[in-house]
């Protein structure tokens, strides 16, 4: 598995703060020079605010670059922020062509370039993120840190068709074939939402607490922006107590274009999903409530 962590990334947000930097610093230094070469209508002060939103921006976006992991949909953010930008210098050029210089376009035109390329960049760099292998699956893998005992956690997930009692995302979940419960068990959920779909188990390994499934992509009304999909849970002790709760899915995002879209959000709303679900995983039938089960930690893996 590639490293979750490529410098591309990370590259591509500190060139976008370096070169922020040095426009906004450029803006307010030079507002009056560069409003006369812009344009005769040109205000220094409007060069001046500008300069000193990129310098705020420039700290926000470096700040992230630093980051040994950048979040992808923060960076997912600074690259809409980047294409807005290109949006308005191309609005900017078609509206204001005759009251700009040959020089004011070129600029105009020259910096919304370079933003174009840095934000193709990041987007880039967000997509090998979650690069699995060459064949154009990505994948989002999860660690959740929780205070509940593993058979616990263990005994409530492997009951496959009940996994709606414990995901407060679900509305239903139920197995097609009640006979049918581990390997070969197809499982039908839909989600508050109104979205519906089915899992095939593929693998069920209890000694090893791991099960693996194939979301049936082909079905009619599938929900979700993938054209092959697949994931995963382990349930492993903790180092110090407790449990790790690997939670996986890989696919192949479509259209493959949306990769750097659909895999951060993808990403936000498995973090926003599995910290309660496996909460209330780690809640054993009829016993009250514990403060250390409301507490759980989640970080890539």
């Amino acid at each position: 598995m590639p490293s979750p962590f490529p410098q591309s990334l990370r590259a591509a947000l500190l060139g976008n703060a370096a070169f922020s930097l040095l426009s906004g610093v450029s803006f307010v230094i030079f507002a009056a020079p560069l409003a006369a070469f812009v344009s005769a209508a040109s205000q220094p002060a409007v060069f001046r605010l500008v300069g000193l939103g990129l310098l705020v921006f420039a700290g926000l976006v470096g700040a992230l670059g630093r980051r040994a992991r950048p979040d992808p949909w923060l960076a997912l953010g600074v690259s809409f922020a980047d294409l807005v930008w290109v949006l308005g210098s191309a609005v900017l050029l078609a509206l204001a062509w005759s009251q700009l210089t040959a020089g004011g376009a070129a600029l105009t035109a020259g910096i919304a370039a370079a933003v174009l390329g840095i934000a193709l960049a990041q987007l880039r760099g967000i997509a090998q993120t979650y690069a699995a292998d060459a064949s154009g699956r990505s994948l989002v893998c999860l660690e959740i840190h929780s205070a509940g005992r593993p058979d616990v956690i263990w005994r409530n997930l492997s009951d496959l068709g009940s996994i709606a009692r414990f995901a407060p995302s679900l509305s239903f979940s139920r197995l097609r074939d009640p006979a049918v419960t581990r390997v070969g068990a197809v499982r039908e959920c839909g989600d508050h939402g109104g979205r519906e779909w089915a899992e095939l188990c593929k693998r069920f390994d209890a000694a090893a607490r791991e099960i693996e499934a194939d979301f049936l992509v082909d079905e009619p009304g599938f929900p979700f922006p993938f054209a092959a999909l697949e994931g995963g849970w382990s349930v492993r002790a903790g180092e110090a107590g407790g449990s790790v709760v690997r939670v996986w899915l890989r696919g192949r995002p479509k259209p493959r274009l949306l990769t750097p879209l659909i895999l951060p959000l993808l990403e936000w709303q498995s973090r926003r999903t599995f910290g309660p679900t496996v909460q209330r995983l780690a809640q054993e039938p009829g016993a009250p409530a514990s403060p250390d089960l409301a507490r759980w930690a989640i970080i890539p893996c």
